[in-house]
Order: structure tokens, then C-alpha cells, then sequence
């Protein structure tokens, strides 16, 4: 058998480092202009949830605010129109979700664990103590503001179903807004803040929306 010559030995060796380096390369500055594409690119929402994985978010007038892992437990952020880094509001050892910016923007709500229900709390945008809007033993979720930022809406359990309640947004008695014997879900207000408008079933088991006139 004729021997192959050293020299095209090497030759092919050579191209093939060469080959092997300039895909690397390729590679290198593909994963770099990516990086610079997001960094870049990105809105300060969104890069926010990309680096803190939020499980909900409200925005309003250009303010994101999202319930992330911090950790071990979800807490609430905000991310200032025109910021990049995020500020941690809730800092204490329970699960924080549904936050909601009130229409002025100087309140937020969100729902928590007291210790052995969940509740609706609410907290200044810019950073402060906490309120604990509701105490009744059962569990509370999904609050949001009437337009004038004066009341807030949520639905919890009557002991037998979901109902909608609402409460003055600085404290005070709950009011029950639904009676009727399903679960009812989602409340929000109406523009005009003279309606609520929620999700409930019918008799035929089907969601549907429905609205609840206010005085």
C-alpha cells in the first residue's frame, strides 16, 4: 500500500483546526450579538420578567407591577416607566399575588397569606407598610380598583361559594355583592365605576359575564 505524503497529512490537519476554530467563532459572536440584541432592545418590563420570571402583572401608565420568586416566596415588584431594575415592595415569608396598581397610582393591592388565610392587603406604590384590607377566615384573591381609586373588589368564599365583595381601598366592613349559589370570579370595575363586571356559571354550568349595577 502507497503511504500517504506527511506534508498533505498536516495540510488536511490544518484546514480542518482552521474549520473547527472559525465555527466557534461564528458561534461566539452570534451568542454576543444576541445578548446585546436583549439588552438593548428589550423594554425594562419585559426585562424585568425575563430576569425575575414574574407569575402576573398589571401595568399602568406605563408602570409594571408583577408578583416574582424571590427566592422562596412570591413578592411584589415594580418597574418605573423608563427604569430598568425592578423594586422589591413585600419582603416578609408568604406568597404575595394578584398585585393591582390603583388608578392614581399611589396605592397597590394584592392578596396574601395572613398565617392561615389568604388576604387582601395594600401597600404605597413608592414603598411603605403593608394594610391588611380583610380578616375573615376564608380566602380572598384577585382585587382591583374602582376608578376613583376609593373601593376595591375581590371575590372570596361565602363558606359555600366564591362571591364578590368590595371595601373602601383605607380600610373598613367588606361588602357582599353576589348571593347566588355558584362561584364567581374576575371582578372588575366598569369605566365609569357605576358597574362591576365578574364571571360566574349558569344553570347549564357554562361561564358567562355578568354585571352587578352599584348604587
Amino acid at each position: 500500500m502507497r503511504a500517504q505524503p506527511v506534508l498533505g497529512f498536516r495540510r488536511k490537519q490544518a484546514v480542518l483546526i482552521l474549520m473547527a476554530t472559525v465555527a466557534v467563532l461564528v458561534v461566539t459572536v452570534s451568542i454576543l450579538a444576541v445578548a446585546h440584541y436583549i439588552g438593548r432592545s428589550t423594554t425594562p418590563g419585559v426585562a424585568a420578567e425575563l430576569a425575575r420570571a414574574p407569575y402576573s402583572s398589571q401595568d399602568t401608565n406605563g408602570d409594571t407591577v408583577y408578583s416574582a420568586l424571590d427566592g422562596h416566596h412570591n413578592q411584589i415588584y415594580t418597574v418605573l416607566s423608563g427604569e430598568e431594575r425592578p423594586t422589591q415592595l413585600t419582603k416578609d415569608a408568604t406568597n404575595h399575588i394578584d398585585p393591582a396598581y390603583s388608578p392614581d397610582g399611589t396605592n397597590i393591592a394584592y392578596a396574601a397569606f395572613d398565617g392561615s388565610h389568604q388576604q387582601i392587603y395594600s401597600i404605597p406604590s413608592g414603598g411603605g407598610k403593608p394594610i391588611q384590607l380583610t380578616r375573615e377566615a376564608t380566602y380572598h384573591e384577585a382585587p382591583t380598583y374602582s376608578p376613583d381609586s376609593r373601593n376595591i373588589a375581590y371575590a372570596a368564599s361565602d363558606g359555600s361559594y366564591q362571591q364578590i365583595y368590595s371595601i373602601p381601598s383605607d380600610g373598613g366592613s367588606p361588602i357582599q355583592l353576589t348571593t347566588d349559589a355558584t362561584d364567581h370570579f374576575a371582578p372588575s370595575y366598569s369605566s365609569d365605576g357605576t358597574s362591576i363586571v365578574y364571571r360566574a356559571a349558569d344553570s347549564s354550568g357554562s361561564y358567562q359575564t355578568y354585571a352587578i349595577p352599584l348604587e
